[in-house]
């Protein structure tokens, strides 16, 4: 109870600045020595109530440069591969609080070299899915403008593989959100696109990026758009003929199998006069890149998407409504 109560305590913003107190407060110095406990309760309290301290970036900062995202690698060195019951709870722990300690830009570059990935890759083979949902958020901090990282990790067909499983057979609803923008994360991130060849040939990496236009989140309507407008340019960027065996075609069989044109008509149609500027324009861009193609076009045109764009055009955000009529134009052809 004891060690609970120190958890709940750290939950208060006053609390958790107050016990603080620039890295020299007692209690967190105290939470500090329970790193190094044999005890479970301590251990996991103490890992917990870190993570509630690196709630702001200054105590995150602080806390790397002190060594403390170091000394949690390691110690989760010695649980990553364990699938027993009892060391959930410190996997979970030592996961939300490196996710917290990975946000400031600066902690990131710092925390990859102490080895992060090579620690918390071994725990894509876990299945306990609160350690899998805690373990996704912190991959997609981590690479949040890391370009080796991510094309490292875009590149292997086994994480991609074990991605989509999550993605289709968990019943975490935190986990089937998360991958998707994730994988979202990996394509804007690596910064290449020589990736993107071997990302579209795994079995529903599109679909599942495809899916999540109809998140009724404006930030993941808007990850979608960005990437799937990344894949078109960068699978396009090696030959744009779709009668052929090319990247550009196998992207377009993949949108189109994902039912991509129900998916944009619902979002457009839900959302479609209230969408922020940086969606609008993405969602433009998209739709001016499947134009491009018959088969898409044909898609889109079964999808009535021309009668869902007259929600898009009552939007104030619009830059260019000669885009949007350009689009029109085509698919009432």
């Amino acid at each position: 109870m004891a060690c609970d109560l120190i958890v709940i305590v750290l939950t208060g913003d006053d609390c958790m600045y107050l016990l603080y107190n620039s890295g020299e407060g007692k209690v967190y110095l105290n939470m500090i020595s329970w790193l190094d406990s044999d005890d479970v309760d301590l251990l996991s309290t103490g890992v917990l109530a870190v993570g509630n301290f690196a709630r702001r970036d200054i105590h995150c900062i602080q806390m790397v440069k002190s060594g403390i995202s170091k000394k949690l690698i390691n110690l989760l060195s010695k649980y990553n591969e364990s699938t027993s019951v009892s060391d959930v709870k410190i996997q979970h722990a030592l996961l939300s609080t490196l996710k917290n300690l990975v946000i400031p830009q600066q902690n990131k570059e710092q925390i990859l070299q102490e080895g992060l990935i090579d620690v918390i890759y071994p725990m894509i083979k876990i299945d306990q899915y609160l350690v899998v949902f805690k373990l996704l958020g912190t991959f997609r901090m981590v690479i949040d403008g890391q370009e080796s990282t991510a094309l490292d990790l875009i590149s292997r067909v086994d994480f991609l593989e074990r991605l989509v499983y999550w993605c289709y057979n968990s019943d975490h609803f935190g986990v089937r959100g998360e991958v998707p923008r994730l994988l979202a994360w990996l394509v804007k991130n690596c910064h290449s696109f020589k990736p993107f060849e071997k990302f579209i040939s795994v079995k529903n990496t599109v679909k599942c990026v495809v899916e999540m236009i109809a998140s009724n989140h404006a930030v993941m309507q808007n990850e979608a758009f960005y990437a799937i407008n990344l894949l078109f340019i960068g699978c396009g960027s090696t030959s744009t003929d779709e009668a052929d065996n090319s990247p550009i075609q196998k992207l377009i069989e993949e949108v189109v199998d994902a039912d991509i044109g129900k998916h944009l008509n619902f979002v457009i149609t839900k959302y479609g006069e209230k969408m922020d500027q940086h969606s609008v324009d993405n969602l433009t861009v998209l739709l001016e890149q499947m134009i491009n193609f018959e088969s898409t076009i044909e898609h889109l045109k079964s999808a009535d998407i021309t009668k869902a764009l007259g929600k898009i055009s009552l939007n104030p955000n619009i830059n260019n409504f000669e885009n949007v009529n350009k689009i029109t134009a085509v698919l009432n052809v």
